[in-house]
């Protein structure tokens, strides 16, 4: 195996580049996008739509891309789609400057964004196992969590204070979000890493389909932890979609409250992951997982207990802290526990399978949010909560259940 020197090497600098620059200018741009959706139609039926065409790659294309991240050269497929999405906001951005945009042509770019990252996630989380030796994987995924939160709490407040400038506004906001992508690519560029070839790519392409599905569902708690991803997802849309629309209409605050809000929830996300860097030995046991997400459900059904700012933020914050154990956690258990030559297909079954109701919920919250948006965040919480404790009662009865030969302890 092909040793790497520490954790601060160099690929894996490049590759925390890249992802910090093209992840602060998505922060900005869906942050704008959703308010800009909200003050021209005044309800968040229409950022559902578009929310929803940006998960319906991952349901329709998902399990294939996992097949061509394990054939192909997972550095330029990182490069490629970042191009791609880059030249797809800058174009968004154009045509909002020439007042030609409207909700199809949106629409269409969530599409293809959405494509290009139903290819890039299970890549970008393949390649870190292959630029980090294991021992490194919990701190090098502690990392990478922070920069995600980070860029959290900095986009939402770059956001408003663009969207308030009006030679920028959501025109500027969307081409800056495009030239991010493409100096996350321009960084990509210079990763270095052996590629293995883990599948010929003359190799029968539906076997290899199949075979990652037979792969990732004979491990028990993978597939039950999948599950309770995707119905923890459809949960969280409420939080993810309808907090603009409770921010306005409950609060009867602004976009910098909302932006505020968004920034407490990355906070939590950062708070935890430093400490996680510090903590020695620490293990991603499954149990540990699924307590972060009843926690995460209990967090959020008190938002609609009384609508108050500080209940608010407060809540948010516990949020961020226990959805960054739980992504931590999830993510390095896989990277250390499936073969490389599956690791891109076992990612984006998972990334499929946790992201299939997203667009049903967005659809659905979106629906129904001007109707129930003071009670929503306490049904969604709950939901959360219950099919948590119902996972954990049957990952108790199959503890240590994997065929894996690293395995984990749980």
């Amino acid at each position: 195996m092909e040793k790497h020197k520490g954790l601060w090497n160099k690929n894996f600098i490049l590759l925390i580049i890249g992802s910090l620059v093209s992840r602060l200018g998505t922060v900005i741009y869906n942050f704008a996008l959703a308010w800009w959706l909200l003050e021209r139609t005044g309800t968040a039926k229409y950022t559902g739509y578009v929310m929803a065409a940006s998960f319906i790659p991952a349901a329709l294309i998902g399990p294939m891309s996992g097949v061509l991240v394990d054939r192909l050269n997972r550095k330029y497929v990182l490069v490629w789609t970042d191009i791609i999405a880059g030249i797809t906001s800058t174009t968004v951005g154009m045509f909002l400057h020439f007042d030609i945009l409207n909700l199809p042509l949106i629409v269409v770019a969530g599409f293809i964004i959405g494509c290009c990252y139903s290819l890039f996630r299970p890549a970008s989380k393949s390649i870190i196992s292959l630029v980090l030796d294991k021992e490194f994987l919990i701190k090098g995924n502690s990392i990478m969590t922070n920069i995600i939160e980070t860029t959290r709490v900095v986009g939402p407040m770059i956001g408003a204070i663009l969207l308030s400038v009006p030679f920028i506004g959501a025109k500027g906001i969307f081409i800056i979000n495009g030239i991010s992508y493409f100096i996350s690519a321009f960084s990509e560029v210079f990763i270095e890493y052996q590629h293995q070839g883990f599948i010929n790519n003359y190799s029968n392409f539906k076997e290899n389909f199949f075979d990652g599905f037979r792969y990732t569902f004979q491990h028990v708690n993978i597939r039950n932890t999948i599950i309770l991803c995707s119905i923890t997802n459809f949960f969280l849309t409420a939080l993810n979609l309808l907090m603009p629309l409770y921010v306005m209409k409950v609060l009867n605050k602004s976009s910098t409250f909302y932006s505020i809000t968004l920034t407490f929830e990355a906070v939590g996300g950062i708070f935890i992951t430093i400490i996680m860097l510090f903590l020695p030995k620490f293990k991603p046991k499954m149990n540990y997982m699924i307590y972060s997400l009843m926690f995460t459900g209990s967090a959020l059904l008190v938002i609609s207990i009384y609508p108050s700012e500080l209940l608010a933020l407060s809540s948010v914050f516990f949020i961020g802290v226990f959805l960054g154990i739980f992504n931590t956690l999830f993510s390095s258990y896989i990277q250390v526990s499936v073969q490389k030559e599956y690791m891109g297909r076992v990612f984006s079954i998972l990334f499929m399978i946790s992201t299939l109701v997203m667009p049903l919920a967005n659809i659905f919250f979106g629906q129904i949010g001007n109707i129930v948006i003071s009670s929503v965040f306490l049904y969604a919480g709950l939901g959360i909560f219950i099919s948590s404790t119902v996972v954990l009662i049957l990952s108790n009865k199959t503890i240590g259940k994997t065929i894996y030969k690293d395995k984990i302890e749980f």
